[in-house]
């Protein structure tokens, strides 16, 4: 059994994902809810320069909210920060919570499945040209 924690991006990722390492979890994933939150992928980086082996990854993309080339170039430099693993979960904005204020804030509707299978495959063909 692997353990995990997930927080929403924030000031405080470094420390987390370190006492999280020192605890013993296998991993910690941090969401995007950029309306409300610090970058999800610059806290992801710097959770990953102060560890050293627990996975860390986005644990909640809204594929809608940035541009597929955008999202791939961030990819891309997470991907450039030895040794950890990382793990990234996708989201259809079909939740309450943090979603519903960006959701709201952006006066965007839930995506359709389609949408977010466009997205995750336009974004892995657009990390391909970032690598």
């Amino acid at each position: 059994m692997e353990l995990g924690v997930s927080y929403p991006a924030s000031f405080d990722a470094v420390r987390q994902a370190v006492l999280a390492e020192e605890l013993g979890f296998d991993t910690i994933g941090f969401y995007d809810s950029p309306a409300l939150e610090p970058d999800v992928w610059i806290t992801i980086a710097n959770a990953m320069q102060a560890t050293k082996s627990i996975r860390i990854g986005a644990e909640v993309l809204i594929p809608h909210l940035r541009h597929p080339m955008a999202q791939a170039a961030a990819m891309a430099t997470v991907e450039a920060i030895p040794p950890q693993a990382r793990h990234l979960a996708v989201h259809d904005n079909h939740t309450v919570g943090i979603s519903d204020h960006d959701r709201d804030f952006l006066d965007r509707h839930p995506d359709t499945f389609a949408e977010v299978v466009d997205r995750v495959v336009t974004t892995p063909a657009a990390l391909a040209l970032q690598i």
